[in-house]
């Protein structure tokens, strides 16, 4: 059967309780009952993004509100598609792609500190992000790519 829907009463930090004792669960705000259709809709997509985190979720729980409009399967093929090209020349040659992206999107592009976190020298981050622009074919220069690459590497 499918998930089942219960209208409780009570603030989103109350989900942790319920999590406690074994359900798992997803809140939407309140709905009028012409709104039915979307406020289900809109806790499935809650609930599936739960399972996923394996923790609660309330919806307008995340101060900007971005996980909730995608649902996680979405996402995560996102993540896949765009990261393929990475992965597999992680896998074929041993490289270090992935994880260098990470580390130097997390640094906000900063070869130094990337490089100290992934114990290399500065060299080695600078050529492997050239062969991660390479291999996806765009430039790192730009916000978006390093915003659209930050979210698939957090969905990933």
């Amino acid at each position: 059967p499918g998930p089942r829907f219960y209208a409780i009463a009570g603030e989103p930090g109350d989900l942790d309780g319920l999590l406690e004792h074994g359900w798992l669960a997803a809140a939407s705000p309140p709905h009028p009952a012409a709104d039915l259709p979307a406020a289900v809709t809109e806790t499935e997509l809650l609930l599936a993004r739960a399972r996923a985190l394996a923790r609660p979720l309330a919806a307008g729980a995340d101060p900007l509100g971005f996980d909730e409009l995608i649902p996680p399967a979405a996402a995560s093929a996102f993540a896949e598609r765009l990261l393929a090209p990475l992965r597999e020349l992680d896998r074929a040659h041993g490289r270090e792609l992935v994880p260098t992206l990470r580390t130097w999107l997390a640094h906000h592009g900063s070869w130094d500190r990337t490089a100290t976190g992934l114990g290399v020298h500065r060299n080695s981050v600078r050529h492997r992000i050239g062969q991660a622009e390479r291999a996806l074919g765009v430039e790192l220069a730009d916000p978006e790519t390093r915003m659209r690459l930050w979210f698939a590497l957090r969905w990933a």
